[in-house]
Order: structure tokens, then C-alpha cells, then sequence
């Protein structure tokens, strides 16, 4: 590798809540998987430079929530995506 491969974690029916929104051309959701954990939070490295394999080049930012009737749920664009790799 040569530092070229972005690496980003989603719970698994987010991911394909994602495309299927995507595909019926929906922008945007609310979803409330993944809260309370690192997903929420971010902080890990997304792609490592390839110079300085220690320092991350791009980390992942917290995900923006909102609250409906008193539940936190995390926003999620629907992206259209090239490849996934899925482990379940």
C-alpha cells in the first residue's frame, strides 16, 4: 500500500441503508445505530501518510446528531459507492 486506500467504519445496516437511499435518490437519513460509540465519536485514522505511517493523514470527525422525542440519532449522507468490503 501506498497510503492511497481510505478506510472508513459503519454499522452494517447503515452502510446498506446508505445505498438503498442512494439509489431512491434520498440525500440524507437519521439513523440510530452507532451511537454512543467510536462511530459517533471519530477520532481514528482514515488514511495514514505514507511519509509518517504514526501521523494519520485524514481522522474521522464526529458525526453530526440531532434528537428526536427524546432519542439521538447520527445524520448520514447516502453515498453511491465504488466498492464496499463487508465482514458479517
Amino acid at each position: 500500500m501506498k497510503g492511497e486506500l481510505e478506510i472508513e467504519f459503519m454499522p452494517m445496516g447503515t452502510i446498506c441503508e446508505s445505498a438503498l437511499m442512494a439509489g431512491k435518490g434520498i440525500p440524507a437519513f437519521y439513523a440510530i445505530a452507532g451511537i454512543g460509540t467510536m462511530y459517533e465519536k471519530g477520532g481514528w485514522p482514515i488514511l495514514l501518510d505514507p511519509k509518517n505511517k504514526d501521523k494519520p493523514k485524514i481522522i474521522a470527525k464526529p458525526k453530526e446528531t440531532k434528537i428526536f422525542k427524546g432519542k439521538k440519532y447520527i445524520f448520514e449522507p447516502s453515498i453511491k459507492k465504488d466498492y464496499a468490503f463487508i465482514k458479517a
